[in-house]
């Protein structure tokens, strides 16, 4: 009867030893891929803003050829430094290196359009109007923008991919912690039964 009831004991532990390595190292996991998801969302959430900002700086530079408003250059200073921060975040934020080179070259395209809208408000605050609104009509702003927001793309659907990747890791990770918890729980249950039952046919033979 003794070594039935130990044996009782015994089972159940050794269940719960051998449930938690595995519960445990896929929670672990979870954790990993709920991080690396937080991490891809604000990526993608921060490279569309700073995309935003850059579409601003155009109109921004627009706006100044045209009207000579000092409201506009605020403007353009504004989101040039509103780009930056949101570039340093981004850059602290991502771990892919793939990544950290693209974003390098995104900053890097902005850097040239912030010189060449620079050439041209100075041709603006020079009252060379004309040549400024030439300037701005050339191709070698439309091209750095095109090359901009085409990295830009290429960027965002990368980084989705790592997005997706996490999400699937997780919801597989999940479906294991379930499914370990109901086995462990249908196990612990049916070992329950099966013990108690010995215990209770030893106890009426003696």
């Amino acid at each position: 009867l003794r070594n039935r009831m130990l044996l009782g004991y015994a089972v159940p532990i050794s269940l719960f030893v051998g449930l938690v390595i595995p519960v445990f190292s896929s929670a672990s996991k979870v954790g990993e891929s709920y991080r690396q998801t937080k991490i891809s969302i604000t990526t993608i959430e921060g490279t569309d803003r700073m995309g935003f900002y850059l579409a601003h700086m155009v109109g921004d530079v627009r706006g100044y050829i045209l009207n000579r408003d000092e409201y506009y250059l605020k403007d353009y200073q504004n989101n040039v430094l509103k780009f930056k921060k949101l570039a340093e975040s981004v850059g602290n934020t991502i771990e892919n290196t793939s990544q950290k080179e693209l974003l390098k070259t995104l900053i890097k395209l902005q850097k040239e359009y912030a010189n060449f809208a620079d050439q041209i408000i100075q041709l603006v605050k020079q009252g060379k109007q004309k040549e400024a609104l030439e300037l701005f009509a050339t191709k070698k702003g439309a091209l750095i923008l095109n090359e901009y927001y085409e990295l830009n793309n290429y960027f965002g659907e990368k980084e989705q991919e790592i997005l997706d990747a996490a999400t699937s890791k997780a919801e597989e990770n999940i479906r294991f912690l379930v499914s370990a918890v109901l086995v462990g729980a249908v196990l612990g249950i049916t070992i329950a039964l099966i013990t108690a039952f010995l215990i209770s046919s030893g106890i009426a033979k003696t």
